[in-house]
């Protein structure tokens, strides 16, 4: 692949992939021949890698793609997956955007689906496409697109309170101005693209598209499953997501803070931290009583009081 300059083409794309990595020398090739096998004249691949320790940098340096395939790569100081993105941006010539983790691959034909309902639907604002997910012990499980409502209003509260939209990179396509508008959070290490996906679903166009477009593999060393982040940037999510949103979200603010303190509980129960858990519930609790109330939380709200009672105390 070659170093990316200020020398790189601008010239219009229809579709650009952003593939950004650290430390996943073991796969990003993987991931980065997923996308060339199948670029074509309206499509572009940046990779940007941030800040790599391992041998990721010099795998790109060497990796070898045909001379006709619009492809580079960056390399920048580790400042995050966010900043990454945002950097790619400037970089990108694509109307629209997918973007690609280092540790997924974009299933054989993608590029082409995407391409063909962009051109037939030029106006859409958001895409979304279905995925594979795979686990470490080999299993693989197909997941459709969420059905979106054609109101934007509904289309958040789905999102954000109801849990009936789920979105992921690799299998949403993004029209690359209007991410520009609401950039990916840089102060957020974990759950950045929330503000970002939230910000997309209240744009007036939003489409699904009924495919597998990437696959998502599933391991324990994923930032999504970093406690530590979950607790450091808790507080921060809630206040980044909605200080991009429209007016008339904005009373549905206390209860997004009651779901991500439920959220942060779940994590924490499950890593064993019955102190940080039960500090999460008791703010859900005082912000909406009513969602901490449900069994799935309660109970096990209930088992860590039983257990910190048993033990005498509430420690770590």
């Amino acid at each position: 692949m070659r170093l990316m300059s200020e020398e790189w083409p601008r010239k219009q794309a229809r579709l650009s992939i952003v593939i950004t990595t650290y430390n996943y020398a073991k796969v990003v090739c993987r991931a980065i021949d997923s996308v060339a096998s199948q670029l074509c004249s309206e499509s572009e691949l940046i990779v940007i890698d941030d800040g790599s320790t391992d041998d990721t940098a010099s795998l790109l340096a060497g990796h070898i793609l045909p001379a006709e395939v619009n492809a580079g790569y960056l390399i920048q100081p580790n400042t995050g997956p966010a900043a990454a993105r945002n950097r790619a941006l400037e970089y990108c010539n694509g109307i629209w955007v997918l973007f690609l983790d280092a540790d997924d691959a974009l299933c054989p034909g993608s590029i082409e689906k995407i391409c063909s309902v962009l051109t037939e639907h030029p106006d859409t604002d958001l895409l979304l496409g279905g995925h594979i997910a795979a686990y470490p012990d080999g299993r693989e499980k197909y997941h459709e697109p969420s059905r979106v409502a054609s109101d934007e209003k509904q289309r958040l509260l789905d999102y954000l309170l109801n849990k009936r939209i789920s979105i992921s990179h690799g299998c949403s396509i993004f029209r690359t101005t209007a991410v520009r508008e609401r950039p990916y959070p840089e102060h957020l290490r974990q759950a950045e693209d929330i503000a970002v996906f939230a910000y997309m679903l209240s744009q007036p166009k939003c489409m699904t598209l009924q495919a597998p477009l990437a696959v998502i593999y599933k391991h324990q060393d994923s930032l999504r499953n970093d406690v530590s982040l979950t607790i450091a940037n808790s507080a921060l999510i809630a206040e980044t997501v909605f200080e991009s949103m429209p007016d008339w979200i904005q009373p549905y603010r206390r209860q997004y803070e009651a779901k991500r303190a439920l959220s942060a509980f779940r994590s924490c129960y499950r890593a064993a931290r019955r102190k940080d858990a039960l500090a999460y519930y008791k703010k859900a609790f005082k912000l909406s009583p009513r969602q901490a109330f449900r069994w799935d939380y309660l109970s096990k709200w209930l088992r860590l009081i039983f257990a910190t009672r048993a033990k005498g105390g509430a420690s770590d």
